[in-house]
């Protein structure tokens, strides 16, 4: 059986300079979100559950209430930096609306930590808990049993810009006791900071 559980992060809806920041491959804002709207829909079904790791909008509130409403699946968010103005009408949008989170995924048997940013260190790292971010937009080197749940990182990894599923996130997250072999660097916040 398939799960219905994604994961998601940075879309960024409405935000015109993220499309040079990031090099998406999009010439305007209206654009972008049309597919990435599009992209959602053809990935989460109806009664998916997505996990959201936060910067969901940039547009106001009655352009962000429009988008929500348009994507399928129960919505939770994990507040990002670019949250933090989220109107009231948006949020009651979202079925909770956390810092952080972890959950336990009962059909993988596996824990699962959940935030905007990325850690060093996580609760049950030692005993193969995941943990998932955003913000980094695919610039921050991987870490074994961390992953940037990002679109941006979904576009490297998928070939789209769309939220990840539980599988997908199983095979490309490796285990959290391997040590990270990527080099030490400063994160670089796509080409600059969004």
């Amino acid at each position: 059986m398939m799960s219905k559980i994604f994961f998601s992060a940075d879309h960024h809806f409405g935000h015109k300079n993220i499309i040079k920041y990031c090099d998406r491959p999009w010439h305007d804002r209206d654009s972008m979100d049309d597919d990435l709207i599009n992209l959602w829909n053809a990935t989460v079904p109806e009664d998916g559950v997505v996990f959201y790791a936060g910067d969901f909008s940039f547009r106001g509130t009655g352009e962000t209430m429009a988008i929500m409403e348009q994507l399928n699946g129960t919505k939770h968010l994990i507040r990002g930096n670019h949250d933090t103005n989220v109107q009231e009408g948006v949020l009651k949008q979202f079925a909770s609306i956390l810092d952080y989170t972890a959950i336990h995924v009962e059909e993988l048997s596996q824990h699962i930590v959940i935030s905007h940013y990325p850690f060093r260190t996580w609760e049950k790292m030692h005993y193969g808990a995941w943990q998932l971010h955003g913000h980094s937009h695919g610039k921050l080197p991987p870490m074994g049993g961390q992953l940037d749940i990002g679109i941006d990182r979904a576009a490297a990894l998928l070939g789209q810009y769309r939220p990840f599923n539980l599988l997908e996130i199983q095979e490309h997250i490796g285990s959290a006791n391997e040590p990270s072999d990527a080099p030490k660097t400063t994160q670089q916040h796509c080409n600059k900071a969004a």
